[in-house]
């Protein structure tokens, strides 16, 4: 197996890693805005993992494309892997860290549940969306 297909791989495993703990985080954070409880240790923890997962994919992601631009040159990643695609991932890494910085400014309880809710929501349906882009429509 060539390097570029274990990044590859890695990308599209860590992938549904991302999506799975997204939707943790999601449904961590409704819990914690319906039944209001203090803020825990454990939705640190989760937040924090959803965030470093999305990092680290992102990294990966980062050079695939370097690597399929330098071998293959701009036209070989089209519209949808060129453009699209990361655009869609370094925007939903963008909120995720925008909010993330908040929250953690915060202190009241209340105000980081929303701000988990808003911060795991928003990224996860622009990290959907980009997976979409790239893996069921048709290339540009």
């Amino acid at each position: 197996m060539n390097p570029y297909s274990i990044f590859v791989e890695a990308h599209s495993g860590i992938r549904y890693l991302v999506l799975v703990i997204g939707v943790i985080a999601v449904a961590y954070a409704a819990y914690g805005m319906v039944s209001r409880p203090a803020w825990s240790n454990l939705a640190n923890q989760i937040a924090a993992a959803f965030v470093w997962i999305t990092r680290i994919n992102l990294i990966i992601g980062i050079i695939l494309w370097v690597w399929k631009l330098s071998q293959f040159g701009w036209a070989s990643l089209g519209t949808t892997f060129g453009i699209l695609h990361p655009l869609l991932m370094i925007a939903a890494l963008g909120v995720m860290e925008a909010l993330d910085a908040r929250r953690k400014r915060q202190t009241g309880d209340s105000d980081k549940w929303r701000l988990l809710l808003i911060g795991s929501t928003v990224p996860l349906i622009l990290i959907a969306l980009g997976v979409y882009v790239v893996t069921l429509m048709p290339v540009m």
